[in-house]
């Protein structure tokens, strides 16, 4: 004859006391490994989005090192075209340098934060018979082109920024 079980109580062969001890075991292993990884995947998030921030920075503070550059040709422009602008050689490479109270330009490379480079080149401007700027044709005495250069070094590569404009003697000075 079989022995009839009550529905609230199990029989013994299959959970009893001594299996219980190992189920509860494993539930702890698995929450704690479930655990770490939710802290591993944190951890490694984190890193990621502090090395691309570092990265963002250094790239807008060099595209404002460039444009501070181009404002730096201007002011010189501005303070005399003859003297600041149109002795440089062009093709050259030059540096900026603060001098007091104004932008001059020298052969002496320098760091910006002992990280960026700055350097800038001005280039002849040559016009067609329309007066459009062209490869070739009639040089252009009050207009140059002016590329300024931001570079960096960021692990094992440079990183360069470029920025262009063209400059003309406005106050013919």
């Amino acid at each position: 004859m079989m022995k009839k079980y009550p529905f609230n109580k199990s029989p013994q062969f299959l959970f009893n006391r001594a299996s219980k001890k190992g189920i509860g075991l494993v539930e702890m292993i698995v929450g704690l490994s479930v655990f770490v990884l939710i802290v591993l995947s944190f951890i490694i998030s984190l890193n990621y989005f502090i090395k691309n921030s570092i990265l963002g920075t250094k790239t807008v503070q060099s595209y404002f090192l460039a444009e501070e550059g181009i404002e730096a040709i201007k002011s010189m422009r501005n303070n005399s075209w003859t003297t600041n602008i149109n002795q440089l050689i062009s093709g050259q490479e030059y540096y900026f340098y603060f001098n007091e109270s104004k932008w001059e330009s020298t052969t002496t490379p320098s760091k910006i934060d002992n990280f960026f480079t700055r350097k800038f080149s001005l280039e002849n401007i040559y016009r067609d018979t329309n007066g459009d700027i062209s490869l070739a044709g009639v040089f252009d005495p009050g207009s140059k082109k002016v590329n300024v250069s931001i570079s960096y070094s960021l692990k094992e590569n440079i990183v360069t920024k470029n920025l262009s404009m063209i400059i003309t003697n406005i106050f013919g000075n």
